[in-house]
């Protein structure tokens, strides 16, 4: 048995400047990254919006390492991502999109798995109705075969990925 004795101390409150709000009365909290998956943009442009507009305390909380936003701080994220709080623009020529900033979520691929080569990373598949082949990246192929369907992930310049849950046996799922 353990010598430490188990302290029933309870956790300090939270400072004053963590208290609520009257727009946040209700204590509902929203996970950044849940709130950016359901808002269909990059979790990075949230951050940047929390970074520009948001306040700690008052607008989002860090718990365990982890940002949750309130009721009136996700009021203003999602205004800030309407259409119509845009400026308009000024110049003629569209600006060149942010490398390595996505928005929404990235496309699904539906392919056939054609061969499954010696290197356990990679699956050959095409798509249903296409013909050529293209790399596919895996945790591991061992348990796929020729004509399985998969839903890929198109990564853009590291190419497509498999990111589901593998077959539980040989050819099936």
């Amino acid at each position: 048995m353990s010598r430490k004795k188990s302290s029933g101390e309870v956790p300090p409150p939270p400072p004053a400047s963590a208290a609520t709000t009257p727009a946040d009365a209700g204590g509902e909290l929203f996970w950044e990254s849940k709130v950016a998956e359901s808002l269909g943009v990059a979790r990075e442009r949230i951050v940047a919006l929390r970074g520009e507009r948001l306040t700690e305390g008052a607008h989002f909380r860090i718990v365990r390492n982890a940002v949750v936003l309130t009721a009136s701080g996700l009021e203003i994220i999602a205004s800030a991502l309407r259409p119509e709080s845009l400026p308009s623009p000024t110049i003629a020529s569209p600006a060149p999109p942010a490398l390595g900033i996505q928005d929404g979520p990235a496309p699904r691929v539906m392919m056939v798995v054609r061969r499954v080569p010696p290197n356990i990373r990679i699956l050959l598949c095409s798509p249903f109705n296409g013909k050529i082949e293209r790399a596919v990246r895996v945790r591991d192929n061992r348990l796929f075969t020729p004509g399985m369907v998969l839903q890929v992930i198109d990564g853009g310049t590291n190419g497509l990925q498999f990111t589901g849950r593998l077959p539980r046996r040989k050819g099936r799922w």
